[in-house]
């Protein structure tokens, strides 16, 4: 049998040469989603008993990797059905109904006890700042945690307008040399300066290399703005006003107020993309704007990977596939799913299955289930037929199958998936023709669709 690989963005994949074609997506799915679970089919040869995963969850299942999108149609799917199964065992026993009470109001306890930790926190960092700031200046003599305002309040020699100047606050000039005038308290003033303030950023680095690494270079302001920058603006403009009342700067309105309609005009003038959406397209972040329109009428048939010419879809069937098949496909390729058929013949969808989880789940059965081995088949089935008695045990992975991932048909409006897409933040959705499966639209392939729509060159468009 002869292997073709095809490598498109985020979406359709490549051959395996030990399988028929089939196809790989890059993406998630999104509802219907159990932990995974493997075990031996009945009638198997009997070197270990059936292990349900749902009865032991196996670590990482369910799980996300560094730089993934949390699909949260998913975990609200997960959650609803956690929360009907505590629902329907709380009435077996005093202690399942008190197990639902709790699980009813654990939402808002952790509420309770986040605002309380996070007003605490804050609280602690704000006097934290404060005292690290005036460091970088003096200590206190009576009180080396205590910053300047603190370290005075108990002064009684000083006055309400030197406030500032206690005797028990002193400046490292000062308390290195015993002088707080002149050139050379200046030099060891400002030489403090510094060596603290290196210290307070080598101390930062090495905290956010130790414990948070990818918050390097994230920007908490960008972040927070990314959402609500046309809120932000308007809201800086008004405090720019006011800060103009306070200050005394009556005067000055009116050029202010001029100044910033001209800026306005000038910017939008040369452009409306703002200063986050250039940010996310000069990164290549794969961002589906919510306020541009698509006023196309192409449907999914004309988006969808493969493409005519493109070899035929990489799948895994729901019987038949042997642990090696399966783990030769994933070493083959790095995408973050699989679609599972019924057949190579029929091609009927069945579900959408995650790399991650297959993964761990396979070194899961190999690790817990003696005689596992390549030669042993997956079932993606409820109820695994028998099997020979010869054969090793079998691996069921039924439990970690999406059994309803997202899906459109070939001849949906591109105009219906685009808004599905930015509603609901899909990475990816399957297309069907009566059931059968026939490719996928990621979202990459609409911004490049929309590119090429848009008279620009598609293959322009770069994603990191």
């Amino acid at each position: 049998m002869t292997s073709t690989l095809l490598t498109v963005d985020d979406g359709c994949c490549i051959t395996n040469p030990s399988l028929p074609p089939s196809q790989g997506y890059d993406g998630y799915g999104n509802t219907g989603y159990s932990n995974g679970m493997t075990g031996n089919g009945a009638g198997s040869s009997g070197n270990g008993k059936l292990m349900d995963l749902l009865d032991e969850p196996v670590p990482g299942v369910g799980t996300y990797e560094d730089f993934n999108t949390i699909d949260w149609v998913r975990e609200k799917s997960k959650d609803r059905d956690r929360h009907r199964e505590i629902t329907s065992k709380s009435e077996q026993s005093t202690w399942a109904l008190l197990h639902s009470i709790s699980d009813a109001f654990s939402g808002w306890l952790l509420m309770l006890l986040i605002g309380l930790m996070s007003g605490a926190l804050a609280g602690c960092i704000d006097i934290s700042a404060h005292w690290l700031t005036d460091l970088k200046e003096g200590v206190c003599l009576s009180g080396f945690w205590f910053n300047h305002e603190h370290c005075c309040w108990g002064s009684n020699q000083t006055t309400f307008q030197e406030r500032d100047k206690c005797p028990q606050w002193q400046s490292w000039a000062e308390l290195l040399g015993g002088s707080s005038e002149g050139a050379a308290a200046y030099i060891v003033n400002y030489l403090m300066f510094m060596l603290c303030a290196l210290l307070f950023s080598f101390l930062a680095v090495i905290l956010v290399r130790a414990f948070a690494p990818y918050a390097c270079g994230s920007g908490i302001p960008e972040v927070n703005t990314l959402s609500f920058r046309q809120t932000l603006s308007d809201m800086t403009k008004v405090l720019q006003k006011t800060k103009a009342f306070l200050t005394g700067g009556l005067e000055y309105i009116v050029p202010l107020m001029a100044a910033i309609m001209t800026s306005k005009w000038v910017a939008d003038a040369l452009g409306r993309e703002g200063i986050y959406e250039a940010h996310i397209r000069l990164n290549g972040y794969p961002f589906l704007e919510t306020k541009e329109e698509y006023g196309h009428k192409t449907l999914a048939q004309d988006v969808m990977r493969p493409r005519p010419s493109d070899p035929l879809l990489v799948v895994f069937t729901q019987e038949g596939m042997s642990v090696g098949e399966i783990e030769g496909v994933i070493a083959d390729t790095d995408y973050s799913g699989f679609p599972v058929v019924v057949s190579q013949e029929s091609q009927r969808l069945v579900g959408f299955v995650l790399r991650r989880d297959l993964v761990i789940s396979l070194d899961n059965a190999r690790k817990r289930q003696e005689g596992v081995v390549s030669a042993s088949l997956v079932f993606f089935l409820e109820h695994v037929p028998p099997q020979p008695l010869s054969g090793p045990p079998v691996v069921k992975l039924r439990g970690i199958l999406d059994l309803s991932p997202f899906t459109v048909t070939d001849h949906t409006p591109m105009a219906i998936a685009v808004d599905i897409f930015r509603k609901l933040g899909l990475r990816q959705c399957l297309v069907t023709h009566n059931g059968r499966l026939l490719g996928i639209i990621t979202k990459k392939d609409i911004l490049k669709h929309m590119a090429q729509m848009s008279n620009r060159d598609p293959d322009s468009i770069l994603f990191n």
